[in-house]
C-alpha cells in the first residue's frame, strides 16, 4: 500500500536499488533525443534530463540538488555526461535551469493572456474554481490508483481557472487524496499576474482545516 507521502506529495527516496534505477530513470532514446533539441551543452541537457525523469516520477518538479545522488549519477553514466557532474550546481543557479520548469514558461503564457482586453470582459480575475479530472496514466506510477467512480488506473488533474478563463495552476494529484488538501495550492504557489482572493470548489473542496487555515491566511 503506498505510504502518505507517495500518495500527496511523494518523495525520492534516498535508498534505489539498481533495478529502480534502471527501470524507472534510465532516459529512453526519445528522452536523449528531445534534450538535444532544447539543449545547447552537456550540462544544461543533464540538468534537463535530471528534471525530466524525476518529474516523471513525481508529477511536480525538484531541484537537481535535491535529487538523491544516486538518481542523478545514474542518469550522468547512462548518457555519458558524468563529466558535468562536479559542475551541476551551475545549471541550477542558471537561467536555463529556469527555462527548462515549466510553471515558469506557464506564468509566462498567463500574463502575456492577462495584457489581453477581451478576458477582462469574462470576469476581474479576483475568482478562481477548482476542480479535478481524470487522467489515464501507467500503474507503474507513485501517483497511479485505480479510482472506484470512473474505473481504471489514473491520476487527477487538479486546476485553478480564473474567471477570465485561464487555467492559473495544475497539480498532478492521486485518485483517493481528497481534493480540498491541494485548494489553497493554487494561491499560495500562483506567481502569476492574475491573483486571485476568492475559490469556489464542489464537495471536494470542503473541508474545516482547510477553511481555517485559509481563515489564518486570511483568504
Amino acid at each position: 500500500m503506498p505510504t502518505c507521502a507517495e500518495t500527496a506529495y511523494p518523495r525520492l527516496k534516498n535508498q534505489i536499488r539498481e533495478k529502480e534505477l534502471r527501470e524507472i530513470y534510465t532516459p529512453t532514446r526519445e528522452e536523449l533525443n528531445l534534450a538535444s533539441q532544447h539543449t545547447r551543452k552537456g550540462l544544461t541537457q543533464l540538468g534537463f534530463l535530471i528534471l525530466l525523469k524525476t518529474f516523471q516520477r513525481l508529477g511536480y518538479f525538484v531541484s537537481p540538488n535535491n535529487v538523491p545522488s544516486a538518481i542523478v549519477n545514474h542518469i550522468a553514466q547512462e548518457t555519458g555526461l558524468a563529466y558535468y557532474l562536479d559542475v551541476l550546481g551551475n545549471y541550477e543557479t542558471s537561467r536555463t535551469r529556469w527555462r527548462h520548469t515549466l510553471e515558469k514558461a506557464i506564468y509566462r503564457v498567463i500574463n502575456a493572456y492577462n495584457k489581453f482586453s477581451l478576458p477582462k470582459f469574462w470576469g476581474t480575475g479576483k475568482r478562481v474554481s477548482a476542480d479535478g479530472t481524470k487522467w489515464d496514466i501507467y500503474e507503474q506510477n507513485l501517483l497511479a490508483e485505480y479510482h472506484i467512480r470512473y474505473g481504471g488506473y489514473g491520476g487527477i488533474g487538479y486546476y485553478h481557472v480564473s474567471d477570465t478563463y485561464i487555467a492559473l495552476f495544475s497539480h498532478f494529484i492521486s485518485c483517493g487524496v481528497w481534493e480540498a488538501v491541494y485548494i489553497l495550492d493554487g494561491l499560495l504557489k500562483n506567481t502569476s499576474e492574475i491573483q486571485p482572493n476568492t475559490i469556489h470548489a464542489d464537495t471536494q473542496g470542503q473541508s474545516t482545516p482547510v477553511f481555517a487555515l485559509a481563515y489564518l491566511l486570511g483568504i
